[in-house]
């Protein structure tokens, strides 16, 4: 089948408005919907303990007010309409037919000029946050990994509770939720994305007229105290079920995305599909685990690779040994030739996905990880930077980061099935058996 021609390019620009808000655009002329996102470099990472769950807090709260009828009104004209507070970041994501665009502005321009945050609205909005806090309820499982991955990173607000709790909230006083408004949602710690048919001029005009009357307020410094702790290499966690992990912990400069490219290829290579070694192996051939994976956290300063494994419990000595030997054999040969390349395909082809969507293109750069220059991080400078991309130095960035070193490996399950298993290894390990199998 031949490749299909490539009749639109997208053209992307960066611009910054005079208030210090940053715009990056990607014009679409042939296209007739748009997808805008409104993002602030704020998340639950940047809140002091007594202030848990405030981001969180105005995210919805920038849903009330004058936005409250804007959103009703955008609803049955068929346009989508979301919010979201993350570890380090909060977008407000509004996509639908293009002409619908100055209404997304007017929307963002109330956020950013002052959210409703009196008693009576917050009082309101808390037994909402409330239905949401009961069905995003994380597992004690759950809570412990983010424990654990908090200790890695060596920033505790990690391992707080993503939505914080209702206790905690109905604590927050108004004026310390507009004071947090006033300090982290400014101008110049925002940024708008805007995929849409207007050209750069016109979008720049649009987002002047009605968020560059926004006054300029400077972009606070985040103060994270990151002390990244010295773990030991093998952790037990109560939880349910048998569960074998590995982090590998990774740090990360935002302008150079080898690595990443790197972090990305190992996690597909390791636990991304059915072609993976850790499934092939763990699962097909051995028949020892139902779920086998690995995923990528990406935050500002460092990246967190994780492969893991559900297991019965007397095979995590089985599956943890295949685990540690796959990551050994990659560290020490390298990636295969034909492998390294099937890899490096799937990821070039997965990026036209982001081009030919705008809410998921939207997405994919307002999302981005790279601060300094967000045209840096297009589908299409991506692209770019994997085809100049070789097995030699993916070889070099796979040894550095598969370090026993960068190791972690996490046992989770219920704490008498973890007290017999400890004691199995200190008995193997005094009659030197090479497997100590449950």
């Amino acid at each position: 089948m031949k490749a299909p021609l490539v009749a639109y390019e997208t053209e992307y620009a960066q611009h910054q408005l005079p208030n210090g808000m940053r715009l990056v655009t990607a014009s679409r002329p042939w296209s007739r919907t748009f997808a805008a996102t409104l993002g602030f470099n704020v998340g639950w990472r940047n809140e002091r303990a007594s202030q848990a769950g405030v981001t969180h807090l105005l995210e919805h709260l920038a849903f009330c007010g004058a936005n409250r009828q804007l959103a009703e009104q955008f609803g049955s004209q068929g346009l989508y309409v979301n919010g979201q507070t993350a570890y380090e970041q909060t977008h407000f994501i509004l996509s639908g037919h293009a002409g619908l665009m100055p209404g997304a502005m007017q929307f963002f321009a109330n956020i950013m000029g002052g959210i409703k945050a009196d008693a009576e609205t917050i009082a309101e909005e808390i037994p909402i946050l409330g239905h949401e806090l009961a069905a995003a309820e994380e597992s004690p499982m759950d809570l412990e990994m983010r424990k654990l991955t908090a200790r890695i990173i060596g920033d505790k607000n990690f391992g707080r509770p993503v939505l914080a709790t209702l206790k905690g909230l109905r604590r927050i006083k108004p004026e310390e939720l507009q004071g947090f408004h006033r300090e982290w949602f400014s101008p110049a710690n925002a940024t708008l994305t805007l995929v849409s048919p207007a050209e750069p001029a016109e979008a720049i005009a649009l987002a002047e007229q009605w968020l560059g009357v926004v006054p300029f307020r400077p972009a606070p410094k985040p103060a994270h105290d990151t002390t990244p702790m010295h773990l030991p290499p093998l952790l037990a966690i109560r939880g349910g079920g048998a569960y074998v992990m590995i982090l590998l912990l990774h740090p990360f400069r935002p302008a150079d995305l080898h690595p990443l490219h790197a972090l990305i290829m190992l996690s597909d290579l390791l636990g991304g599909g059915p072609h993976s070694a850790l499934f092939r192996t763990i699962r097909q051939a051995e028949r020892l685990a139902y779920s086998v994976g690995s995923n990528v956290t990406r935050m500002s300063d460092c990246s967190i690779l994780d492969v893991f494994a559900m297991v019965q419990r007397r095979d995590v000595s089985r599956a943890l040994a295949m685990m540690l030997g796959t990551l050994s054999r990659l560290a020490s040969e390298g990636l295969d030739p034909q492998v390294f390349e099937e890899a490096r395909q799937r990821l070039i082809r997965s990026l036209d996905i982001f081009e030919d969507n705008p809410l998921d293109l939207c997405n994919f750069l307002a999302f981005s990880p790279v601060e300094q220059d967000v045209l840096s991080a297009t589908p299409r400078h991506y692209r770019t930077q994997l085809e100049a991309f070789s097995r030699e130095p993916a070889n070099a960035i796979a040894a550095d980061l598969l370090k026993p070193e960068r190791r972690v490996c996490v046992l989770l399950g219920p704490a008498g099935f973890l007290t017999r298993w400890r004691a199995k290894r200190v008995l193997a390990a005094k009659t030197k058996q090479k497997d100590v199998g449950f």
